[in-house]
């Protein structure tokens, strides 16, 4: 019955539209077979949305060319409309359209049936459907018609096109040049652009982290396609990346991408912009359903993509390697403009290029990053030069003895040809013809190399000048020359050069036409002024004429290109760039796989019954299950109950539904569901929102740095009926930072707040976050008072401690709709009082720079004045009696907190310069003043020491402070100093003083303060240890503004050098709380009820490693349960382990997955341990971090522990402190003494641990920052 009605509806369609025409006619249809469709109500429905509408009709009479008018229609137009016959011939008639469309069909032998096929997820209309019998000579000349309109296009994008069609037609006639427009037009006749060049799909793949497209402008055998080619092949093949290669247009290489993944050409007539950019969205579109993420663009003209990328949230990193002149010649202008705009990062191969472009165009400074690409054809010393050369003069016939200069690329102007061929006309006039060959490798444009080489002739030096071609493996050529010349007018930085060097071949090239200047400038040569062709060709001979300064820049440029042009590297820099990840995809993937935090879904509902299947879907769905479901349901109304209970029952999730007996509010549920929950991490997931399956695979492994405690994805707004509201919340917070939210980021929760979620929300639904449980404790004290605002108070509670993750792609659906929008009569006294109460919050536990103050409180003015109040009239908040006081308190308090912190009420650049990224405590504290200021001020760290890294310690470092490239070179510093403007260096340890000194010692604005640890006295015992020590020690002290020390071991210096005493301060150090997780016990074999003592420190013999094991194993007889854990590392370590391995009680930690991990480990101890005896010891890092967490403390008096461990104003103790025998070191049996008595006295174990938090005071880390600012800020003598 509902075949016969589609037949009716469509004779009705057919019949309304039959016209009558003097020289065509329509074509009679009747129609044979339907599929997967029928009619109702005006509109046809396809059965399975997921397949298409099929159409067979039979004509009554046979054509080769045809007329297809049509008119289809539904609400999205997303559908998709074919036409093919039997015989296979297939039309891609594109997308339905608001209105009617013209399609011309040219089958290759006459039909009579046809088969339209209509893709759609929803019902659609056919308004108009006409099949035309049309003549050959109609289908030329409307084919001819639209290719016209479409030139017409092009020439309005392109327009110079028009002078090389006038080139073409006066070189080569009328014909060639109608011949070649016709390839351009008629290339592609059916509407879809789009070529898959492999029949196997790879893209689909279930590794969807592993995914990565890569963009290219074409597939030819030259500069950037080859670049585009190579990073392909390493990604896939040395990263296993699975590529998705996307191509503007083709080229003879097409195969060899295809090797490395599947290949998409786009078959784009025009460079200057996308011409079927509907197509080419949906393609992309594929592309991220399928998982692709993130995206490569190579060249400014791939850029045109890059609006459509961030549109559809796929993470972009683009490659420029072009410079303005031919961006503006061959009209890539919006591809540069595009990415400016929408790319996530743009890497630059050198600073020339960047330069350059920043003339041109306006770039966010956070986006531009330079590196090289590095060199992917490498010399494997499979090329000697003498057996090249030989090869190359055969091949060339000429003799073995000759001077071979070289030049390479496609030979036209900007290539420099002409220029190249001045320089030999100049160099073999001058030393004759029998010494010197010039060599151009690549193709040549014909009738330029014709007037070349009759040049050549007139002037007697044909012999001289060797035109290769095109060489497929051309390292040999470049082995084979004596000298490479870069004649191009702009070349940013070509391969070919590094190719050469990297063969032993010296390069000369023009300054100010690229950047590789700069890279001969670091091997040690010359560069040339800019088309100086007198100049290159005498500097070509004197080069070549002078052995030791030609062998010098051989071996330097082989030994640079090795040691910083590594095309791998390049390849994984971009992948880190990326945020792709290698080592850090492998660690994800064991994470998922082993699960070591359980996760706790919570959904508050009320009232949200018709949502509710869509939610609990999303969560029973998730690629990584969630431990357990609990169900909230605040007295609904509805059947909430009921529909929440048959859908999770249906799931192997453990779940729990909890009935309110009376309404407690949104954040009532969330304290109860917080309290009631098991798990590590919480997701709150609102019951009328949704996400996607892989929310939480996706957020997940972010905890596995432990000091994140929250974690987010960006939303969209959806609303009641799930479609897409058409509002990014990148427009909310664009106001705050145009970059931030559209890249992901991981930061320090107070870093957090001056950058933005101190000044508003800009976390846009809590269902997009998940929190760990631990930082959440006692949040039931401050968020019961909350009614709107307690969302933003939560995630701000969360932060005191710890970091933040986001994540820029779309992973929840925040759902909008009459229940849930706060409306304007809801805007009570009580939203501006919770508003107030956070900004209170925020300026208590947080700390705000003076920049930041006023709109820190205009926010909350804004949108009273937005807003309104209910029951005021007036849009100022100070005309509101019921807060305008409250206002006015936070305002003050503000002020005076902002007053009383001098880091925050001036911005300054501070050099922190370190003795090298190695583990130690010095180097500890470098990294956290480092992190610390760099939220209020502009910070630098130098590494003295570059090549001694631990990357632990490196991944501790800020994302905010700026880490200088290092050689360890004073001189080096020095220029970073003057161009960088800094005027305040803070050196740590005798290394970097002693680095510093040398960069600054006439520098004498620079404001130098040097903090000293152990190294001066352990130096003054010691002095071989640097014999430099005792030669310059007077001078830097001197030279120094501020001498900070710890303490007074450490002051053992003065004595001996004589200085100004006035410029010394004694400084504790300075700690702030890291919100790490503690360790399960269990992990060791540990009960929890067992006793345990531990010991943090650099795993050498001095710290008193082995006394401790000694000490435990004599008290293991009496106290079986008791256990001591080593945590640190080193050979020494490693020794201990293996020779007291079969004691069960005694536990070495020395491998760390994660930065400051150790500290999840300290949190389990009962009592810590430091038994040093280390000669340099004085303001041990692990006695702070021992008081830190609240742990009693048993160690040796030496250097300053003493004063660590006991207060003499208030006369109290945070543990026990040891004195060191006759031969300064520990007694075994005394520590055995202090150990037995924190076991055996409950009371004086209970004291020691109540008194660690007086004794840390001292070392709170905004005292100890407010002291070193007051010394960067002093005025200098």
């Amino acid at each position: 019955m509902s075949i016969d009605k589609v037949r009716e509806a469509l004779g009705n369609i057919f019949g309304r539209n039959k016209k009558r025409w003097l020289f065509r006619k329509d074509v009679e249809p009747f129609v044979n077979d339907i599929q997967n469709v029928e009619f109702d109500q005006d509109v046809f429905l396809p059965k399975d949305s997921i397949k298409p509408a099929i159409f067979t009709f039979h004509l009554d009479a046979n054509f080769r060319f045809l007329k297809v008018a049509f008119h289809i229609v539904s609400r999205t137009n997303e559908g998709k409309i074919k036409l093919s016959n039997k015989a296979g011939r297939d039309f891609d008639l594109g997308s339905f359209q608001d209105f009617s469309v013209p399609y011309y069909c040219k089958f290759p032998y006459q039909t009579n049936e046809l088969i339209l096929s209509l893709q759609s997820e929803e019902a659609f209309k056919i308004n108009q459907l006409e099949f035309i019998a049309i003549t050959s000579l109609e289908y030329k000349l409307m084919k001819l018609k639209q290719y016209i309109i479409k030139f017409r296009r092009i020439l309005q994008k392109q327009p110079h096109l028009i002078n090389r069609f006038k080139e073409e037609y006066k070189k080569n006639g009328l014909g060639f040049a109608v011949k070649k427009v016709k390839e351009k037009l008629y290339k592609n006749e059916i509407n879809s652009n789009v070529i898959v060049m492999q029949d196997k799909v790879r893209i689909s793949s279930k590794n969807k982290d592993n995914q990565i497209l890569f963009v290219s402008h074409n597939a030819q055998k030259a500069g950037a396609s080859l670049l585009a080619l190579n990073i392909v092949r390493t990604l896939n093949n040395y990263y296993k990346k699975e590529v998705t290669i996307l191509l503007m247009q083709g080229g003879p290489n097409e195969s060899e991408f295809s090797k490395y993944g599947t290949v998409y050409n786009l078959n784009q007539n025009s460079l200057s912009y996308i011409e079927n950019e509907k197509e080419v969205e949906n393609l992309l579109i594929h592309f991220k359903d399928n998982g692709i993420k993130e995206c490569i663009t190579n060249t400014v003209v791939s850029g045109v993509l890059t609006r459509t990328l961030n549109k559809l949230n796929i993470q972009t990193i683009s490659l420029i390697h072009e410079l303005p002149t031919s961006i503006k010649t061959y009209n890539y202008i919006q591809g540069a403009e595009y990415i400016s705009k929408y790319s996530n990062k743009i890497v630059f191969p050198n600073r020339f290029v960047e330069e350059k472009f920043v003339e041109e165009f306006v770039v966010d400074s956070d986006k531009m990053v330079i590196k090289s690409q590095g060199l992917y054809s490498k010399n494997s010393n499979d090329y000697d030069k003498i057996k090249s050369k030989k090869q190359l003069c055969d091949l060339l016939n000429i003799p073995h003895n000759v001077n071979i200069v070289l030049g390479c690329g496609y030979a036209d102007l900007r290539k420099g040809i002409d220029l190249f061929f001045s320089v030999a006309k100049k160099v073999v006039q001058q030393k004759g013809k029998e010494n010197y060959h010039f060599v151009w490798l690549g193709e040549t444009d014909p009738v330029l190399k014709n007037w070349l080489l009759h040049d050549a002739s007139t002037l007697d030096i044909q012999s001289n000048i060797h035109f290769m071609g095109f060489v497929d493996q051309p390292l040999f050529v470049f082995a084979a020359a004596d000298i490479f010349l870069l004649t191009s007018r702009e070349d940013p930085f070509p391969t070919v050069a590094m190719e050469a060097i990297d063969n032993g071949t010296p390069v000369l090239a023009f300054l100010e036409a690229g950047g590789i200047p700069e890279l001969i400038e670091k091997i040690g040569g010359n560069s040339i002024p800019y088309l100086n062709v007198d100049k290159m060709a005498e500097e070509t001979i004197n080069l070549l004429e002078n052995s030791v300064e030609y062998s010098l820049l051989s071996t330097k440029g082989k030994e640079i290109v090795t040691a910083d042009y590594n095309h791998e590297e390049y390849v994984k820099f971009l992948l880190m760039t990326l945020g792709s990840g290698l080592d850090e995809y492998e660690k994800k993937s064991k994470f998922l796989k082993e699960r070591p935090y359980k996760v706790s879904v919570i959904i508050p509902n009320y009232n949200y019954e018709k949502f509710l299947p869509e939610r609990l879907y999303s969560i029973i769905g998730q690629t990584y299950t969630p431990d357990e479901i609990i169900f909230l349901d605040d007295v609904s109304k509805d059947n909430s109950i009921q529909v929440a209970e048959e859908i999770l029952k249906s799931s192997s999730i453990p779940f729990r539904i909890i009935r309110n007996n009376v309404n407690v509010g949104c954040f009532g549920q969330w304290i109860k569901g917080i309290d009631t929950s098991r798990g590590d991490i919480v997701w709150i997931a609102e019951a009328d929102d949704v996400c996607e399956v892989n929310f939480l695979e996706t957020l997940l492994p972010e905890f596995m740095d432990q000091e994140v405690n929250l974690v987010y994805s960006q939303s969209q707004i959806i609303d009641e009926h799930s479609n897409k509201i058409d509002f990014q919340y990148t427009q909310y917070t664009d106001d705050l930072s145009i970059t931030k939210w559209r890249s992901p980021y991981k930061v320090d929760g107070q870093l957090e707040v001056v950058e933005g979620l101190g000044i508003k929300n800009t976390i846009p639904n809590a269902s997009a976050v998940l929190m760990r449980k631990s930082a959440l404790s006692g949040i039931e004290d401050v968020l019961a008072h909350y009614k709107i605002a307690g969302d933003w108070l939560g995630y701000l509670y969360v932060l005191r401690r710890g970091k933040i993750s986001f994540n820029p792609t779309v992973l929840n659906y925040h759902r909008r709709h009459t229940q849930s929008i706060i409306s304007v009569k809801e805007q009570s006294t009580d939203l501006y009082k919770e508003m107030i109460a956070v900004k209170k919050f925020i300026s208590d536990n947080f700390y705000l720079p003076a920049e930041l103050q006023d709109r820190f409180l205009m926010h909350i003015e804004n949108e009273y004045s937005r807003l309104g109040c209910k029951g005021y009239s007036s849009k100022s908040i100070y005309e509101n009696p019921e807060i305008a006081a409250e206002y006015e308190e936070l305002k003050k308090g503000l002020e005076e907190k902002i007053k009383s912190i001098n880091y925050l009420q001036e911005k300054r650049k501070i050099l922190f310069v370190t003795p090298d990224l190695g583990v130690g405590g010095g180097q500890m504290l470098v990294i956290r003043l480092a992190n610390y200021f760099s939220m209020f001020q502009e910070v630098y760290i130098y590494n003295s020491r570059p090549w001694i890294i631990d990357e632990q310690m490196v991944k501790m470092i800020s994302s905010k402070v700026n880490i200088l490239h290092s050689s360890g070179d004073p001189q080096e510093l020095k220029q970073y100093i003057i161009s960088e403007n800094i005027m305040v260096v803070n050196s740590h340890i005798w290394w970097s003083d002693k680095t510093a000194f040398h960069a600054i010692k006439d520098l004498n604005e620079v404001n130098w303060i040097i903090s000293m640890h152990g190294c001066y006295e352990a130096l003054l015992r010691q002095p071989e240890i640097d014999r430099d020590f005792k030669q310059v020690v007077s001078q830097m002290l001197n030279r120094a503004n501020t001498i900070i020390y710890a303490t007074e071991k450490n002051a053992e210096i003065f004595n001996t050098v004589d200085i100004e005493r006035s410029k010394t301060r004694k400084v504790y150090y300075g700690y702030q709380l890291q919100s790490i997780p503690s360790k399960d016990r269990m992990l060791l074999g540990i009960n929890e009820n067992d006793f345990v003592f531990g010991l943090i420190s650099r795993a050498i013999k001095e710290k008193g490693w082995e006394e401790s094991i000694q000490a435990a194993m004599l008290l293991h007889k009496e106290y079986p349960d008791m256990h001591l854990i080593l945590v640190g590392q080193g050979e020494y370590a490693d020794s201990l382990k293996e020779k007291y391995k079969q004691y069960n009680q005694i536990h070495f930690i020395n491998q760390f997955n994660a930065p400051s991990e150790w500290i999840g480990w300290l949190q389990i101890f009962d009592v810590a341990l430091l038994p040093t005896y280390f000669v340099s010891e004085s303001l041990p890092n692990s006695v702070i971090e021992y008081l830190a967490y609240n742990k009693p403390v048993i160690a040796t008096d030496i250097g300053d522990i003493k004063y660590m461990i006991h207060s003499e104003e208030y006369n109290k103790d945070a543990g026990i402190l040891l004195s060191l025998d006759s031969e300064g070191k520990v007694d075994v049996n005394d520590l055995t003494r202090s150990m037995k008595l924190m076991m055996d006295d409950s009371d004086k174990f209970n004291e020691y641990k109540f008194n660690t938090r007086l004794l840390f005071e001292q070392f709170a880390m905004h005292d100890f920052a407010s002291n070193y600012f007051n010394f960067f800020t002093r005025t200098k003598k």
